[in-house]
């Protein structure tokens, strides 16, 4: 109806104008980010893309990590950079504490 009435005026409603395309790179992350924190660069132990599976170079890493976690030894954080990375740290403890069977659990991979 309001176009009916703007081009019995003389006027046209222009299409709207799609937005720019994303280059690829925009899409996914292209180099890895540094690490969270300063100082935080021994603690990082694996880094990929949000979503995707570890790398195989990365497994022996994480999996160490979450071993250490489970037994209690270290701890473990994971974080995510506005760039789409997921990092995982690892670090020791200063006080040990009890084991846990959170990565050890049957149907955990």
């Amino acid at each position: 109806m309001v176009e009916q009435q703007l081009r019995s005026l003389g006027l046209r409603l222009r299409a709207p104008e799609r937005p720019p395309e994303l280059p690829d790179d925009v899409r996914t992350p292209t180099g890895r980010p540094p690490a969270a924190r300063v100082g935080w660069e021994g603690r990082l132990m694996a880094q990929k893309p949000v979503g995707e599976p570890w790398e195989a170079k990365h497994r022996a890493a994480v999996s160490l990590a979450r071993q250490r976690y489970d037994a209690g030894t270290h701890y473990m954080a994971t974080h995510v950079t506005k760039d789409g990375w997921q990092q995982l740290y690892s670090w020791p403890r200063q006080t040990p504490a009890a084991p846990q069977a959170y990565f050890n659990r049957p149907g955990v991979a």
